[in-house]
């Protein structure tokens, strides 16, 4: 590739400030508005503005910004999409022991996922999900079972279940033999 040719997240850009990136940052690394705010050298009042889009931050706060958040200036930028994942898409074994904001950081994580998938898929072709389709009024159990009938998993917990699913893949849907951990 030249080095004229955009890369994989280089998508078009306005060049303006996207609030929700800020949101997605701080949240995905747990960080309070006011801790930010202090990383930064900004008041708490500020960043919550720039969530709410009510001000922009200016160049040298971006860059502060970004490396606060661990994160290109380049990630605040219109253009990229932007997914966003609502709670009540999201399912979460046991709301009693996961904290709200291991919640919240786990969703701003599976955002960037999805971000992630839409750049590659620019580039390449991803296969086809091989799920079962559950009916509305499954319930989560249910819909284990159905999808370890359709990839002929045994009763149990999945140990290294990316390695499974690579395998799954790689046979055209048949486990084959279990992964090494090294």
């Amino acid at each position: 590739m030249r080095e004229s040719s955009p890369g994989l997240f280089d998508l078009p850009t306005a060049g303006r400030f996207e609030p929700a990136r800020l949101t997605q940052a701080r949240v995905r690394l747990g960080v309070s508005k006011s801790e930010l705010a202090a990383k930064v050298g900004v008041s708490a009042a500020a960043i919550g503005q720039y969530e709410a889009d009510v001000n922009s931050p200016r160049a040298e706060v971006l860059e502060r910004l970004a490396e606060a958040l661990q994160v290109r200036p380049g990630f605040f930028s219109v253009g990229r999409p932007l997914a966003r994942i609502d709670t009540v898409n999201a399912h979460f074994r046991s709301l009693r022991s996961a904290r709200v904001t291991d919640r919240q950081k786990a969703l701003a994580t599976a955002t960037l996922v999805w971000e992630l998938t839409f750049a590659l898929e620019r580039y390449i072709k991803l296969p086809d999900p091989d799920l079962p389709v559950a009916p509305p009024e499954a319930t989560p159990a249910e819909a284990a079972v159905m999808l370890r009938a359709r990839w002929d998993l045994p009763d149990g917990p999945v140990k290294h279940l990316g390695c499974v699913a690579k395998r799954l893949l790689v046979s055209g849907g048949r486990v084959l033999n279990a992964c090494r951990v090294m």
